[in-house]
């Protein structure tokens, strides 16, 4: 498979602790790669990083040949790089209907003096997303909640909504942190449905998540950190076989 991603030597600190050291991370185009270690690993900082939330200290980030680093978060997802978050961010007092249109911004061409008139050019884009965002919430199952307030959603819902927002920007790349946090089995189940149909449709995973019965189901490969650092990478079932995994993600007792 052909490199989407590639990273070399990411490191990001704050202040004096190094939260992620010197990190090394491939991507392949059209792969679910799983990202995982203890809590305080360095997960969600290093995504913060790959998505402009937070300023790298050194190393390279390279996205279908264009350098990232240093990039605001909005030229990031111009590039191509889309995420979800751990803690659930959408704009409660907007319907989920206007919450996946936020996923469409960066796609918008009318201009202000479009939007001012109110021309048939702003009307015919706002009908075409309007439209795309239909059909992103039928994918992750909760068209019928279109003109609900997305503040009274079940939680599983308000996570398929970000899935919704995050496909609406149309990613190379979609960053997903922890998408089924808080869900049981079947809800898992049905997220997990969702991820892979997302690979169908062309779009490369990274996936952050903690079930490591989901790993097994969904990733081809595996990167584990460990202290803010790559302990190993590799196919799943040789990183699950590695002893040092075992013993610092899992516990010596495996």
């Amino acid at each position: 498979m052909m490199e989407l991603l590639k990273v070399e030597g990411l490191t990001v600190r704050f202040g004096g602790l190094v939260a992620v050291k010197s990190v090394n991370l491939s991507i392949a185009t059209g792969s679910i790669q799983a990202l995982i270690g203890p809590n305080g690993a360095g997960k969600s900082t290093l995504v913060n990083a790959l998505t402009g939330m937070v300023r790298p200290s050194g190393g390279t980030i390279i996205l279908k040949g264009q350098a990232l680093q240093g990039l605001r978060p909005h030229q990031i997802a111009a590039a191509g790089i889309c995420r979800t978050f751990q803690n659930i961010r959408l704009f409660g007092g907007m319907t989920v209907l206007e919450n996946a249109l936020v996923g469409a911004h960066r796609h918008f061409k009318s201009s202000l003096l479009d939007l001012v008139f109110q021309s048939s050019r702003m009307k015919n884009e706002e009908a075409k997303w309007v439209s795309a965002a239909a059909e992103e919430l039928e994918f992750v199952g909760i068209a019928r909640h279109r003109d609900t307030l997305a503040s009274t959603l079940p939680y599983g819902h308000q996570r398929r909504l970000e899935i919704a927002r995050a496909l609406l920007s149309k990613p190379d790349l979609l960053l997903l942190d922890e998408p089924m946090a808080g869900m049981n089995s079947a809800e898992k189940d049905q997220i997990g449905k969702i991820i892979k149909l997302i690979q169908q449709r062309g779009i490369t995973i990274l996936l952050i998540e903690h079930d490591m019965q989901i790993i097994r189901e969904l990733s081809e490969r595996v990167t584990v950190l460990h202290h803010g650092e790559t302990l190993t990478e590799g196919t799943v079932q040789d990183v699950f076989n590695h002893v040092a995994v075992k013993e610092a993600y899992l516990g010596r007792a495996a």
